[in-house]
């Protein structure tokens, strides 16, 4: 695992972490390459220097794209353009989603149900 995706509502949430992280990694003798805030940049080079602060704006982390400006989460799918589906088919592009956190959740049980309910 080289991902890590963590939120925080304060800030002294977030230094906690950040802190119990950086310790976690070094007894395994990692260290932490990058990471990405949604604060000013200022503020967060000045309260958390690590080695780099990402300066994208979508950060791509377990299949999911994050927008550090809007702080809206979205996933990109990828969906073959026949004109007609099958059941298969549909079951198939369910099965490739890869939803860790459980955010589609959801979304994936609906399009379970309505798969269930076409028999």
């Amino acid at each position: 695992m080289d991902d890590f995706l963590s939120g925080a509502s304060k800030l002294t949430e977030f230094e906690t972490h950040q802190w119990e992280l950086k310790k976690l990694l070094q007894r395994g003798g990692m260290t932490l390459h990058k990471w990405c805030t949604n604060l000013s940049p200022n503020t967060a080079q000045e309260e958390f220097p690590l080695d780099r602060n990402s300066k994208e704006i979508e950060v791509k982390t377990l299949d999911m794209i994050w927008n550090s400006v809007s702080d809206i989460f979205t996933y990109k799918a990828n969906v073959s353009n026949n004109r007609s589906y099958t059941k298969l088919d549909v079951l198939s592009q369910i099965a490739r989603i890869y939803d860790p956190v459980g955010l589609l959740g959801p979304v994936i049980s609906k399009v379970k149900t309505f798969m269930q309910q076409k028999n």
